[in-house]
């Protein structure tokens, strides 16, 4: 499934696609960019300020610098740690389960719907675009041809 696909809801006589917009802004509520463009159809006068409230109040500066208004020290050493609570000791943490992929990540480009992506081809003997060596009518140079020294 590509991650802009559509799935076809029918209500009547009319038609309508509805996008399957990932859970990113249900995690993160950071608007992806289906739903920037759903909120400037919604209304278009207002887009950067409405997209400015679909997103989680976190991310405004007046919380980030919040975040960072006290002076955050460095964790000491675990011989330094004296006085630990023990409901703070029971707790156990554990690593995120993420699926971690075995084999090397995959360097091909999916195009998505509407996307159409040419490919440009460079003839290896004359150095011109539009067709391969195999086709290539133009002669090559002497010191090109292999074999030659």
């Amino acid at each position: 499934m590509r991650h802009n696909s559509f799935r076809l809801r029918v209500r009547g006589s009319s038609s309508a696609l509805i996008p399957r917009l990932p859970r990113v802004f249900d995690i993160d509520k950071i608007p992806c960019i289906h739903a920037r463009a759903a909120a400037g159809l919604y209304r278009p006068q207002h887009t950067g300020s409405y997209i400015y409230f679909l997103c989680s109040e976190y991310y405004t500066s007046d919380y980030w610098m919040l975040a960072y208004a006290e002076t955050i020290y460095p964790v000491p050493p675990e011989s330094q740690w004296h006085n630990i609570p023990e409901e703070v000791r029971a707790i156990k943490v554990v690593e995120p389960d993420v699926k971690m992929f075995r084999n090397r990540p995959r360097l091909t480009h999916f195009p998505s719907q509407g996307e159409y992506i040419v490919k440009k081809y460079k003839c290896a003997t004359c150095g011109q675009g539009g067709h391969n060596s195999k086709k290539c009518h133009n002669l090559a140079h002497p010191s090109d041809v292999r074999g030659n020294t």
